[in-house]
């Protein structure tokens, strides 16, 4: 099993870790809805989301291309999730890459890590199953989630991967 660990910061042009080449880092953006059925007593939910990019990666048998992790708020009611896009391989049949996210402040400290609410035995582990080499996988996680009072600090994200 083998592992490669990279860091992301929150400037353009990024500067990475451990050699990983970054795309995107840490764009935040903001949107708003109105909740309830009436223009009176309506109230506007705002949701915050920064996203972290990473590049291309060879791990073990694995290889991702791009992957991102997307972190949203919302003010409404402090409720946070996590979302991760990427497409996946192995030269292997069988294999699984399996993914540890660490979320940082501005100086680099680590805050916490993203936990799983789908993966109840490893709640800080997310995996890809890949039965066939010759496929390559879109890999998309809805369940990650993080500590809402740590949203505002979050500068950078660091990924511990295995394959």
């Amino acid at each position: 099993m083998s592992m490669l660990l990279g860091i992301l910061a929150p400037t353009i042009p990024a500067q990475a870790e451990s050699g990983m080449n970054p795309v995107v880092i840490a764009v935040m953006h903001s949107g708003s809805a109105v909740k309830g059925g009436s223009s009176t007593g309506a109230r506007v939910q705002t949701i915050y989301w920064k996203s972290f990019t990473w590049g291309y990666i060879h791990v073990g048998d694995c290889s991702r291309f791009n992957g991102t992790w997307t972190l949203y708020y919302d003010d409404s009611n402090q409720n946070t999730w996590a979302q991760w896009d990427a497409k996946v391989t192995s030269s292997d049949t069988n294999d699984t890459w399996k993914m540890y996210a660490h979320y940082k402040d501005a100086n680099k400290a680590e805050l916490g890590m993203l936990l799983n609410q789908n993966n109840p035995g490893a709640r800080n582990e997310f995996t890809k199953f890949m039965p066939d080499n010759r496929q390559q996988y879109r890999w998309l996680e809805y369940g990650g989630y993080f500590n809402p009072d740590h949203f505002w600090l979050i500068n950078y994200m660091s990924l511990d991967n295995r394959c």
